[in-house]
């Protein structure tokens, strides 16, 4: 299964209180970063479709620091084809994490991916 991993360094712009990254940046980052991993386990089994966001859950348990270098990771969990008509499709279902440098995970995302196999 698919796995990315990414360090980013974050600066006070993307701050949404004094200090602390916005959550919406965040949330966005991991959509991304989960989306590019769905992009990678398509690319590998041969399956040609752009991927769409089907369900994104974020649990923030720590703050993502304006000051600061973060690994985000994300894998697919398991992939499974959709019954359904039409094109052929799939069910992608994915975890992610921003984890600091000290290893402590900021923020945990689960994701639905869908990929829709192109005509």
């Amino acid at each position: 299964m698919a796995r990315i991993a990414a360090l980013v360094e974050v600066g006070d712009a993307l701050n949404g209180h004094v200090g602390v990254v916005h959550g919406g940046f965040t949330a966005g980052l991991l959509d991304d970063i989960l989306g590019q991993t769905t992009i990678h386990e398509a690319l590998v089994r041969g399956i040609s479709g752009a991927p769409l966001t089907a369900s994104l859950t974020v649990k923030y348990k720590r703050p993502v620091f304006g000051d600061g270098v973060y690994l985000v990771s994300a894998k697919v969990d398991s992939i499974k084809p959709r019954d359904r008509p039409g094109p052929p499709s799939w069910d992608v279902m994915l975890t992610a994490t921003v984890q600091d440098a000290g290893g402590n995970v900021a923020v945990e995302a689960n994701s639905r991916d869908g990929i829709k196999q192109d005509a």
